[in-house]
């Protein structure tokens, strides 16, 4: 007897079940850890499977739901459940890909591999995860070949592409897209290819590639490809904001957001993204409307709960008589955020703010170095200099001297380049406020001398420090 792989890998994964299994007391992995709508749409698909096992739809419907709020064991036990009753394309495709989330990625290729998708998505998603393997060969291929079979799916050009900067093969990557980008009328990543492209093979740089609107660009969602029906759910809608936010676009975004918060009223971490595009526009107080709406139920969430902080402060640093109260809230959602995001570099930095604010420097230069523990590149810099500045705030301001001087000579002694002006401009003002105040103002003189438009900012700031202790020599 013949068996194709996609049976193989079924029956490994299925084993023998009953469909007419009772579920009645049966939990739902992950369910618990839902709240909300998403909870409720998940328990009403749970809840109907109950009711009617043997329908496919319904536990077709449970695949989506749980897949599409990251219940990932749950979404590979109603898939096996539907395997069992009904099995099409999109369902074994869409099995494949949860297998991939959750690391499965042997048994994921070996269904991928046993379907007939005259589309080539599976095909792609194939070459996507042997690409992500460093397997760039056989990746090579199947991308190849799920291109034959559609030239116009830029998601097949786009992993193609992908796959041959790996390659180095940088000029077949130019050659291909030369003909393409003309008639896309939004940047896309196929441009961000091309501009990496060039840099491999040292040409100018396209001149698209030279605004920041059009270098950060729509990545490609590998969990929301063609054969995938759900492409308005959550996790869809969130996906495009997310996207459109990166692409630079403020007013599409915002509108984007405004319209999910009206769609999704109950969405705490889709409001805390509205909140957040709010207050990058100065309409602060409106973001603070939409976070009261959903603080007082503490949501689970290091995206509220940052975004919540950062909106406090501003109405902090705007004053009037809520000030006191505003910060205090700044400070529990600080903590929270901290600890739904311990990973989240970004929450170590609200939290590092929001201390500073207080005056609570040493707890500042605590949560910055938390923050730039996390971070790497340009970024770690930034965030060294901000704990450095907090430790000289705390009255050390000579080890602040003595750990940013390497920094000045690594960094600030370039006239270009993102971290020049705050590395010089935090070093000249930690060693006017340690007391070396001539070497201050003699790097304020180089600044003049070399023309630099930061000069007199700088001469200011030292003249301000230098009448401050003259009028307190004890400090």
């Amino acid at each position: 007897m013949k068996f194709t792989a996609q049976i193989l890998v079924l029956a490994l994964l299925f084993g023998c079940s009953d469909p007419e299994h009772d579920l009645s007391g049966t939990e739902l992995t992950g369910l618990g850890t839902l709240q909300g709508p998403a909870f409720r749409v998940v328990q009403k698909c749970w809840t109907q499977v109950q009711i009617t096992p043997k329908s496919p739809a319904a536990w077709r419907d449970l695949t989506f739901a749980t897949h599409a709020n990251d219940l990932l064991e749950a979404a590979l036990y109603a898939h096996q459940k539907l395997a069992e009753l009904e099995g099409t394309t999109a369902d074994d495709f869409r099995m494949a890909v949860v297998l991939e989330r959750l690391g499965r990625q042997t048994e994921s290729l070996a269904l991928l591999t046993g379907l007939e998708d005259p589309t080539g998505t599976s095909l792609r998603r194939i070459a996507r995860i042997q690409l992500d393997e460093g397997l760039l060969e056989a990746a090579i291929v199947h991308a190849s070949q799920a291109r034959s079979l559609n030239r116009q799916d830029l998601g097949h050009l786009t992993v193609w592409c992908e796959i041959q900067l790996q390659r180095n093969e940088g000029q077949a990557v130019r050659e291909v897209l030369r003909d393409v980008l003309p008639s896309l009328k939004v940047p896309s990543w196929l441009h961000t290819l091309d501009a990496r492209a060039a840099e491999i093979l040292g040409d100018p740089a396209p001149p698209y590639a030279s605004t920041p609107a059009d270098r950060v660009v729509y990545l490609p969602n590998v969990h929301l490809d063609p054969l995938l029906p759900w492409v308005r759910t959550r996790e869809g809608d969130v996906e495009r904001l997310r996207a459109t936010i990166k692409s630079g676009d403020s007013q599409e975004a915002l509108a984007m957001s405004a319209r999910l918060v009206l769609e999704r009223p109950e969405d705490p971490e889709i409001a805390a993204v509205h909140a957040g595009l709010l207050r990058e526009v100065g309409r602060n107080s409106e973001a603070i409307r939409v976070l009261d709406q959903h603080r007082a139920l503490l949501p689970s969430g290091a995206t509220f709960w940052k975004n919540d902080a950062m909106s406090r402060i501003f109405a902090f640093a705007e004053g009037g008589p809520n000030a006191s109260r505003m910060l205090a809230m700044a400070r529990e959602s600080a903590d929270r955020a901290t600890t739904y995001g311990a990973g989240d570099l970004q929450c170590w930095k609200v939290s590092g703010i929001v201390a500073g604010q207080e005056q609570n420097h040493i707890r500042a230069e605590e949560d910055y170095r938390k923050a730039a523990s996390l971070a790497r590149g340009d970024t770690q810099i930034l965030l060294t200099l901000d704990a450095e500045m907090s430790r000289g705030r705390s009255g050390d301001w000579a080890s602040a001297v003595e750990a940013l001087l390497p920094l000045e000579r690594q960094y600030g002694m370039t006239v270009d380049g993102p971290l020049g002006d705050p590395v010089r401009r935090a070093t000249i003002e930690a060693l006017a406020r340690a007391g070396f105040l001539q070497d201050a103002k003699d790097r304020v003189a180089a600044l003049s001398r070399a023309g630099r438009t930061e000069a007199g900012a700088l001469a200011r700031l030292v003249q301000g420090i230098e009448a401050a202790r003259s009028g307190n020599p004890s400090r």
